[in-house]
């Protein structure tokens, strides 16, 4: 649809910059609305791939549960008899998301305090460094929880680093479009400011692999 709108805005002669700046800003306003689309493609594709091997998928979410699975135990009591899965020990969930949500905490407050006592930021500054942290930060992190091995071990499916990608780049673009100063008051981030959130998020991406070892090693989820 974008590339649409990008043609249509340049045979009417608008001019092919500013044709560009609508379509990306249109791709960026979509983007969380075809996510769902996107994953439901996707899952579909690996049903496919598995009724061809005779196993029948009767959720499409199962199909991602299966891609992260290292071992799969099987008995002929309880699940299968009675269609019931139970929880019956929830306090690693908890633990799980103490231990994680305590790390990312650590380096929000380190930008936080980077970006107030050493770099001395505005209100427009911080604003729009705390965006593109933020934004970059729950996609890189998506990496390393996903699965238990290391991440190099384990590879993500296409559609995930795509729209990963796609999410973070046009996370960054609109900071620096009319419409992201317009609408967000984001301003022109120096390109100091930018290598700081880099150091950040791949100091964050390496402390969460190592943490998530030390993790599943104590405790089973």
């Amino acid at each position: 649809m974008t590339v649409f709108i990008f043609a249509s805005n340049a045979l009417l002669h608008k001019g092919i910059f500013e044709s560009f700046l609508f379509a990306l800003t249109l791709a960026v306003g979509i983007t969380p609305e075809v996510l769902p689309i996107i994953i439901t493609i996707t899952l579909s594709k690996g049903a496919l791939r598995m009724a061809k091997e005779e196993v029948v998928i009767k959720r499409l979410v199962a199909v991602e549960d299966f891609g992260n699975i290292d071992t799969l135990c099987c008995d002929k009591t309880g699940t299968l008899t009675e269609g019931q899965v139970s929880l019956s020990d929830y306090a690693n969930l908890f633990r799980f998301m103490t231990y994680f949500g305590l790390i990312s905490t650590f380096f929000d407050l380190v930008l936080i305090l980077g970006l107030i006592l050493v770099i001395k930021a505005g209100t427009e500054l911080f604003r729009t460094a705390w965006f593109i942290e933020s934004v970059l930060s729950e996609l890189v992190v998506t990496f390393a929880i996903r699965t238990r091995k290391p991440f190099f071990r384990s590879r993500p499916s296409r559609w995930l680093l795509i729209a990963s990608v796609v999410a973070g780049i046009a996370s960054v673009a609109i900071t620096f479009l009319v419409i992201g100063h317009t609408l967000f008051e984001f301003v022109m981030i120096p390109v100091s400011i930018l290598i700081f959130i880099g150091g950040i998020l791949l100091v964050y991406f390496f402390t969460v692999e190592l943490a998530k070892k030390h993790f599943f090693k104590k405790y089973e989820l």
